[in-house]
């Protein structure tokens, strides 16, 4: 038998055989992309779920060794730090708490250095920016805060509304929500139930355009509860006219700073740290009216969140 004959005849792919398996394996991919993103997202949800179950864990410890009181949005109207410094003892953060010097505010320079310290806790992992920023304005030089406490409802109703404080330009801050300014708040006066009333929740807001709508947008560094005479709130925010993810802007549409409505990157909602230390996806096709009932603490409404 000739050797030539016995050789094995090797067959090698064509190009259209080739390239067939290269658009299945693209169409797979293709398939494959959004699961792993979906994947990736619910990884991210957990973590921020997981935050937030530290900072209202947090709170409930603050309370335990203040007589029951909560921690204030901001101790005072002008330069003065809110309830993110107040809670990091319990964050195991009790170093960098006791770096900070009480005598002077959040934006001096004595504060610079924890001013500019990334606290995790504060970061949600969906935030698709940088965990800090640097820029001339003091209460936007530093590591960011992803969330904002709820201050309740601004109704611009004089029947509705008492004990406002701020500025109209600012926007108003009602008094009936879990945060207070220049005061505390006492778990008792959460008449309509720790397991119906929001206390902290995602906050990433972007103006569509102008000077807050890149990096970092509407989001301002931890430790700054609220800045010199200007009225505006960095820890905590008000709802008025906005549900949850909405895309009016102050500069589109003239929403006030304390108003800006709370948003996520989260599909569809917003994850929100309720007063009794659990922690709730709050879609946003929430009704308004229940939105407002959670953000009140006793309001005597019966709408049970979602």
């Amino acid at each position: 038998m000739s050797f030539h004959s016995s050789r094995i005849r090797l067959r090698a792919f064509t190009l259209v055989e080739l390239l067939v398996v290269i658009a299945i394996i693209g169409i797979l991919i293709a398939l494959l992309l959004p699961a792993v993103q979906q994947a990736r997202e619910a990884a991210r949800r957990m973590q921020c779920t997981n935050n937030l179950k530290q900072m209202g864990l947090a709170c409930h410890n603050y309370m335990d060794i203040h007589q029951e009181n909560l921690p204030s949005g901001a101790f005072k109207k002008d330069d003065s730090h809110g309830w993110a410094l107040s809670i990091l003892p319990f964050l195991e953060q009790t170093t960098l708490y006791d770096q900070y010097d009480f005598s002077k505010g959040p934006t001096a320079n004595e504060n610079q250095a924890i001013r500019r310290t990334v606290v995790n806790a504060f970061i949600c992992p969906s935030f698709d920016g940088k965990p800090s920023n640097t820029a001339t304005a003091k209460y936007s030089d530093g590591a960011l805060l992803t969330y904002q406490g709820v201050h309740g409802v601004y109704y611009n109703d004089a029947t509705k509304d008492s004990n406002l404080s701020g500025i109209v330009s600012a926007g108003l801050i009602p008094s009936n929500g879990i945060f207070r300014i220049n005061g505390t708040r006492k778990a008792s006066e959460i008449t309509d139930g720790l397991t119906n009333t929001i206390m902290i929740g995602d906050f990433i807001h972007r103006d569509r355009s102008g000077t807050n709508g890149g990096f970092p947008g509407n989001v301002r560094v931890w430790l700054v509860g609220a800045y010199l005479t200007v009225d505006g709130i960095y820890n905590s925010k008000a709802i008025y006219e906005d549900t949850i993810n909405s895309r009016r802007d102050r500069a589109n549409d003239g929403v006030a700073f304390n108003h800006i409505p709370f948003s996520s990157r989260h599909p569809g909602g917003v994850n929100f740290a309720i007063a009794d230390g659990s922690v709730r996806f709050v879609p946003e096709t929430i009704n308004f009216d229940a939105y407002c009932a959670a953000a009140t603490i006793n309001g005597s409404e019966t709408f049970p969140l979602p």
